[in-house]
């Protein structure tokens, strides 16, 4: 039967530099970044008031995330062919979305399935226009400029 060593290096083994071995320092740093990173999230001073229906304005400012989350329609460049989106959110960080471009024959309910088969909460229907692109809000409601067809 052969036998396991186990070594374990020391501060001064790699080249003086302090490892991070305390789990006090280790669970404090990781606490420290997980609250710096939900402030830099959660905090926009910019931000407009929020309404029920938005819309990016035409120097280019992007909505911040909370305002993606109601129904807008931001102009500019946008497809050649009108396309449906699909969007899963989750209602606890709202800082997340996974997008796609779905089927003609994809209804509302293909939708909320697809949010839920991603851990999500809440899903927005959406649609990429050949001169905006349009989002109904976090609830399912049908795009302001609903040209897909929703």
């Amino acid at each position: 039967m052969a036998a396991i060593t186990v070594s374990v290096e020391r501060e001064s083994d790699i080249g003086g530099l302090p490892a991070m071995i305390d789990l006090k320092r280790s669970l404090f740093l990781m606490i420290s970044c997980s609250v710096g990173v939900t402030l830099m999230l959660t905090t926009n001073p910019g931000a407009a008031a929020h309404n029920s229906s938005t819309s990016a304005d035409q120097s280019g400012e992007a909505l911040s995330i909370r305002q993606s989350f109601l129904a807008h329609t931001t102009p500019g460049d946008g497809v050649a062919a009108t396309a449906k989106l699909c969007s899963a959110v989750h209602q606890l960080s709202f800082n997340w979305r996974d997008t796609i471009i779905v089927p003609d024959n994809w209804q509302t309910s293909t939708c909320q399935t697809f949010a839920r088969s991603l851990g999500g909460t809440h899903y927005q229907l959406g649609c990429a226009n050949p001169h905006s692109f349009s989002w109904g809000d976090k609830e399912g409601s049908l795009p302001v400029d609903n040209q897909c067809r929703w």
